[in-house]
Formats: structure tokens, sequence, C-alpha cells
């Protein structure tokens, strides 16, 4: 019975050590975890829920990211490639889209109030 105890304590710590580790952001080819900036590849990168508010990704890569959910209030996303990008429910309020590529972007739900989409 006692080892039965220590094996069911010891799983319980197992799955308690799981759910601490930081979240981690998955991409097939791209470096996820590169300062976002003017240019950056975050193509195929999770960051969903990011707080990317004010940041300049101009001619940024973002190309089939998972962008649900991000906070990119006021932010500079010109020329940015953002085709298959899943921009679901996304805070997009004056953001510069100038010239950049949403071909297959998923936009449902997502604010574009103020938008420069020209």
């Amino acid at each position: 019975m006692k080892i039965i105890n220590y094996l069911c304590l010891g799983l319980l710590l197992f799955i308690v050590a799981l759910q601490l580790q930081p979240a981690k952001v998955h991409a097939e080819s791209s470096n996820c975890e590169a300062t976002p900036g003017p240019g950056v590849d975050l193509s195929g990168c999770d960051l969903s829920r990011a707080d990317l508010s004010g940041a300049n990704l101009s001619g940024a890569n973002l190309s089939s990211a998972n962008l649900s959910g991000a906070y990119f209030a006021g932010d500079n996303l010109s020329g940015a490639n953002l085709s298959g990008a899943n921009l679901s429910s996304a805070y997009l309020s004056d953001t510069n889209l100038t010239g950049a590529n949403l071909s297959g972007a998923n936009l449902s739900g997502a604010n574009l109030s103020g938008a420069n989409l020209s």
C-alpha cells in the first residue's frame, strides 16, 4: 500500500512540475526567441496573446504565425508578411499595415479600428 501511495505522490509531483514549466514558443524553421524589430523572422511562431504594443515590425516575416489575441496597438507592421497568420481576436487598433501581405490571414474578430490598410 505504501508503494502505491509513493507512486501516486511521485506522479502528482511530476504533473505539478510540468505545469510550472514556462511556455515555449514553437516554430518549424525560424527563431522564435528573436527580439521583435524591423525585418525579424517570426514565421510559424506561437505569439498568441503577446503584448507587442508600440513595436516596429516593419518588413517582419510573421507568415503562418499564431497571433490570436495578440496586442499590436500603434505598431508599425508596414510591409510585413502576415500571410497565413492567425490574427483572430487580435487588437490591431491604430496599427500601420501599409503594404502588409495579409493573404490567407485569419482576421476573424480582430479589432482594426483606426488601422492604416492602404
